[in-house]
C-alpha cells in the first residue's frame, strides 16, 4: 500500500473512531440513569455512616433522579447535598461510562468525643462537629468537666479549629479542648497514655492516664512540645 493511501485510510479510521466516541456518548447521555455506586473510605476510623445509609439519604433527599436520563443529571447539586453529611470529609460525584452515578467519598475522622452538658458528640481531625452514629462508637479521647462558655443550639455549626483562629472565641473550653486533642491525635506516643481529659473548675485542662489513679495538669493548651517533654 502505498504511504498516500496508507495515511488516508488512518485518516477515516480516525474520523470513524472519534464517530463512534460521539454516538456513544450521544445514546449515553440519553439513557436513564442505571444506578447509584456509592465507594466510602474511612482510613482506621470507625464506620460512622455506610455506604447503604448514604444512598438511602440521597434518594430519600432526590428521589426523581432514577427517573432522569444521564445528560439530566446535576452532579454538582447531588456532590454539594453528601458533603453535607455530617459524617462526610469530602466526596466526587461523577457519571460512569455505564450510566452509574458514581460517588467516591471519604468519611470523617473523630478524635474526641464531648461531654457537655446534656449533649454528647465528636470533634474530628478538623475540630467539626459530628454526630454519634448508629453504627457503633469511635474508640478515642473522652472529654467532660466544667465548661464556662455556652456554646448556643446550633451544634451542627460548631467548628473549634475556626474558634481558634477568632481572638474572642479562642479561649473557649471547647476549643481549648481540640487543640490539645489534636496534639495527642497528631503525637500518637503521648496519646496513647490518655483515655480522659478533663476541664476543672478552674479552666486548667487535665489529663487522666490509661494508668494509675493520677491525672496530668496540662493548664492552657500552649507550648505543648515543652510541657509533654517535662
Amino acid at each position: 500500500m502505498r504511504p498516500s493511501a496508507r495515511k488516508a485510510l488512518y485518516i477515516i479510521l480516525a474520523i470513524l473512531l472519534v464517530a463512534l466516541v460521539v454516538v456513544a456518548n450521544v445514546s449515553r447521555s440519553n439513557s436513564p440513569l442505571r444506578d447509584v455506586r456509592i465507594t466510602l473510605q474511612r482510613g482506621e476510623a470507625p464506620i460512622l455512616v455506610s455506604e447503604e445509609l448514604l444512598e438511602q439519604q440521597l434518594l430519600t433527599e432526590m428521589p426523581w433522579i432514577m427517573g432522569l436520563k444521564v445528560k439530566e443529571i446535576n452532579t454538582s447539586e447531588i456532590q454539594q447535598f453528601l458533603a453535607q453529611t455530617p459524617y462526610v470529609e469530602e466526596c466526587h460525584v461523577s457519571i460512569s461510562i455505564a450510566g452509574n452515578l458514581v460517588v467516591k467519598a471519604e468519611q470523617r475522622r473523630p478524635i474526641v468525643r464531648v461531654f457537655c452538658g446534656n449533649n454528647e458528640f465528636y470533634l474530628d481531625s478538623k475540630g467539626r462537629y459530628t454526630p454519634l452514629s448508629d453504627l457503633g462508637d469511635a474508640e478515642v479521647l473522652v472529654a467532660n468537666g466544667a465548661f464556662h462558655q455556652k456554646l448556643g443550639k446550633n451544634f451542627e455549626q460548631l467548628d473549634a479549629s475556626a474558634m481558634t483562629q477568632d481572638s474572642m472565641q479562642s479561649h473557649y473550653d471547647i476549643a481549648r479542648l481540640w487543640v490539645l486533642a489534636s496534639y495527642l491525635d497528631q503525637h500518637p506516643q503521648y496519646g496513647a497514655l490518655f483515655d480522659q481529659l478533663y476541664i476543672a473548675p478552674s479552666g486548667d485542662l487535665m489529663l487522666t492516664p490509661k494508668l494509675g489513679n493520677h491525672v496530668v495538669k496540662v493548664g492552657d493548651p500552649d507550648q505543648l512540645d515543652q510541657k509533654f517533654r517535662n
